[in-house]
């Protein structure tokens, strides 16, 4: 199984596996959420109010001669997909490494 490491604001990175979702928690203003795989990187820039909860789809793509993935906002969509999900971890703003 291909793992993605998520984090946010240069803090604490912890992984996950395409098609989940990480749930955020932002400080006041804008936010990068950085990603990493064996073949690459990305970010998500997102504004934010603080303690304000932000659930970021992370989508890939895995094909025999090269994988790519992406980070997009929820939205309406994806809320019933976040209610039937387990929490894996909370990723904070800040909070220690």
């Amino acid at each position: 199984m291909n793992v993605v490491v998520v984090g946010i604001g240069g803090g604490q990175m912890l992984p996950t596996v395409p098609a989940s979702f990480v749930r955020f928690v932002t400080a006041p203003g804008p936010a990068c959420l950085t990603f990493q795989w064996a073949k690459g990187s990305g970010e998500l820039v997102v504004q934010g109010e603080a303690g304000q909860v932000v659930f970021v789809d992370l989508v890939g793509s895995l094909w025999f001669w090269n994988e790519n993935y992406r980070l997009e906002p929820g939205d309406l969509h994806s809320k019933e997909r976040v209610l039937k999900s387990r929490l894996v971890a909370d990723v904070e703003v800040g909070a220690p490494q």
